[in-house]
């Protein structure tokens, strides 16, 4: 029995037994070198070949440098990945310079991750080093989000979310892989750093 990548995704999420487990994978750094060999190679190449125009067409969000390349995506033959047909129009992402013990840096204001741009060895194309995350307290939570909005305020309205658009969206990619809607904050992700960062500043104050 094979199952269609749908089925596959479905069947193991409702946690019954799938034909295979389901491929869902990041991909290449978008900066490196190894991504950069991949779009200049043969099998890029011919993977492309055979993508529907109307898919290649189709824009891909490209968050802190994760991949959401169709061809690379049907390279690795993906079952599942987070994207959507919305991409980096339906949120808006503000950052702005970091506070001065963290130089040449920026801080997302949403969710006080704090990153460095840094250039790549072998590619010289900017990369985003996660540095320490800064809302360790609901006091400097409220001071970013009073002074730059909450979250729900950068959501763009004006987008068109309808089930139907979602369901043809699925619909286009389902020879390809089946899409995961995303999140414009990673919430585990802000929340582990959060944590991290706590429970480092206890540790340098307990040293003291």
């Amino acid at each position: 029995m094979v199952l269609s990548k749908r089925e596959r995704v479905i069947r193991t999420l409702e946690l019954e037994e799938p034909d295979k487990i389901p491929i869902h994978y990041l991909g290449f750094e978008v900066t490196g070198i190894s991504n950069q060999y991949f779009k200049n190679s043969e099998e890029y190449k011919k993977i492309r070949a055979g993508i529907e125009t109307d898919v290649l067409k189709m824009k891909f969000n490209v968050s802190l440098g994760i991949t959401k390349s169709i061809t690379e995506l049907s390279f690795w033959n993906s079952d599942i990945h987070n994207i959507d047909p919305w991409g980096i129009k339906a949120f808006k992402l503000n950052y702005t310079k970091a506070p001065l013990e963290y130089p040449e840096s920026i801080i997302l204001t949403s969710d006080g991750r704090i990153f460095r741009p840094t250039p790549q060895v072998g590619t010289g194309l900017m990369y985003l080093w996660y540095q320490d995350g800064y809302f360790r307290t609901p006091e400097i939570v409220h001071e970013y989000w009073d002074k730059f909005g909450k979250p729900f305020d950068h959501i763009n309205n004006k987008l068109n979310y309808s089930p139907q658009v979602w369901e043809n969206f699925v619909g286009k990619l389902s020879k390809y892989l089946y899409p995961m809607a995303t999140i414009p904050i990673g919430l585990h992700e802000a929340l582990f750093d959060q944590i991290y960062s706590t429970l480092e500043l206890l540790r340098m104050l307990r040293k003291k």
